[in-house]
């Protein structure tokens, strides 16, 4: 029954994602100041540092209005052998993706070079009546404030005061001149601390697996990126002269029988394919959204008139000198000089990283599971999957420091889905976190079936050139 209900639940969302939240990342809201008139420099610091933040921990924050949050936080390496900077944010609940509450506790040295360190306190609304800042000496262990019982407010009310201080979003605190100090020195600790942790690597190193001639994987964890869930990156490579890219659709089964549609379907009708990842985004009715096709067979429909990047192979006409493979991306290269309709093998979608190494997505508040299919500098297909929940925007930021020179996004959520084909036997990966108009949601049991998906396939070998 409670399957039943997540997947009903799951479908119902769906229909609105894919016509608007899933568009949503050309077109969608995107923070700003004037969308946050008050604090928007802070919310933004705050927004570009959570990606670094480690796993949720529930703990009390002891008092209100925190109330019982669950906590993640991060030590930023500081130079000039300073103290690591302490960065914790509350959260409402483990897969919200905006904070409640944060401390930081940030490293300082006086003119006459004595350290100290600023424990600044803050909640919602930020930068008003719960911002509180204590100094103590970096020496003394025994002045550290209790972590567990954070101040509410600024500072205590005038003595002359007769009721409590308001805690309204309009009050003004007690000393405007020490309120002004202490959210200047905390938007100046949290810019200091996204500068230092963004000069930092994104990833734990790691070292790709050779499966066979032209064709590598790897894993690791990244340091940046997925707010929810697993750390980990799944790395697949491939070189365009072993192997190619094959798109797929569910158009093409009226003959196959009883055929769900999971990647675990698709790798058993296609087992001579090494990987296979889902497709791009797709209509409510499955058609693909923009041109698909493979070998010239059409599979999706009329080219999408906002998604500006495609794959292209197999040239029509090999004489034209034309690239044999390429990722056309409409906006850096006019139509003229490449076009689709050269092709027999497209796959259109949306330009998540360009070659001028350029976001192409809007920074959002959208988590989800993702997965990107770009190329390295030398030419080699690369699909980054990352199972945990991450915004398209962060995932542009870390696909870049992965190698990529320019990346097309893949549908997004439970959709992502992996199959690897080895020897021992097929292996999975699932995306498990999604969202919708209801939020973030997280789903470990339900894997949705795939209209459409991208076989990496090897290439059959080049005739010998005759004798002479």
């Amino acid at each position: 029954m409670i399957r039943y209900f997540c997947q009903t639940l799951y479908l119902a969302a769906l229909s609105v994602m894919v016509f608007s939240g899933c568009l949503a990342m050309a077109s969608g809201p995107e923070l700003s100041p004037s969308d946050f008139p008050e604090g928007s420099l802070l919310r933004s610091e705050l927004w570009a540092l959570a990606p670094w933040l480690g796993p949720s921990q529930a703990r009390s924050a002891g008092a209100k209005p925190l109330g019982d949050l669950f906590w993640r936080e991060t030590l930023v390496p500081q130079a000039d052998g300073l103290p690591q900077t302490r960065l914790a944010m509350g959260f409402s609940d483990h897969l919200s993706s905006w904070p409640m509450a944060l401390e930081i506790e940030c490293p300082a040295k006086d003119p006459s070079g004595q350290l100290s360190l600023n424990l600044i306190r803050d909640a919602r609304p930020f930068g008003r009546e719960n911002l509180s800042l204590e100094k103590y000496s970096a020496n003394d262990p025994a002045a550290k404030p209790n972590h567990q019982a954070p101040k509410a407010k600024l500072n205590n009310p005038p003595a002359q005061a007769k009721k409590p201080w308001p805690q309204t979003a309009t009050s003004q605190p007690a000393n405007s001149q020490d309120y002004s100090k202490n959210q200047l020195i905390l938007e100046k600790c949290l810019a200091q601390a996204k500068l230092n942790l963004s000069q930092g690597p994104y990833f734990e190193p790691f070292v790709w697996e050779r499966l066979e001639e032209g064709l590598f994987r790897a894993s690791t964890l990244a340091r940046f990126g997925p707010r929810l869930g697993p750390k980990e990156i799944i790395l697949v490579k491939a070189s365009p002269e072993h192997f190619r890219l094959a798109p797929y659709h569910e158009s093409e089964r009226q003959s196959w029988q009883d055929f769900p549609g999971t990647v675990k379907a698709w790798a058993k009708r296609l087992p001579n394919a090494p990987f296979i990842i889902n497709g791009g985004q797709y209509y409510p009715n499955r058609s693909y959204m923009g041109s698909l096709r493979r070998q010239g067979q059409d599979l999706g429909g009329p080219e999408h008139s906002t998604f500006k990047g495609f794959w292209l192979l197999d040239p029509k006409s090999p004489e034209a000198n034309q690239p044999k493979v390429s990722l056309l991306d409409r906006e850096l290269t006019p139509n003229e000089r490449l076009s689709p309709q050269a092709y027999d093998t497209v796959i259109q979608s949306y330009m998540v990283l360009d070659s001028l190494g350029r976001v192409r997505v809007k920074t959002t508040e959208r988590l989800a599971s993702r997965a990107v299919l770009g190329h390295d500098q030398a030419g080699n297909f690369v699909i980054v999957v990352v199972k945990g929940a991450i915004t398209m925007s962060d995932l542009a930021l870390l696909s870049s420091k992965l190698g990529l020179v320019s990346a097309l996004g893949l549908d997004g959520g439970l959709e992502t889905q992996l199959a690897f084909n080895g020897p021992n036997g097929p292996e999975f990966q699932f995306g498990r976190y999604s969202n919708s108009f209801l939020g973030n949601f997280q789903i470990d049991d339900l894997t949705p079936s795939l209209p459409s998906i991208i076989a990496l396939e090897r290439l059959e070998p080049q005739e010998a050139p005759p004798s002479p």
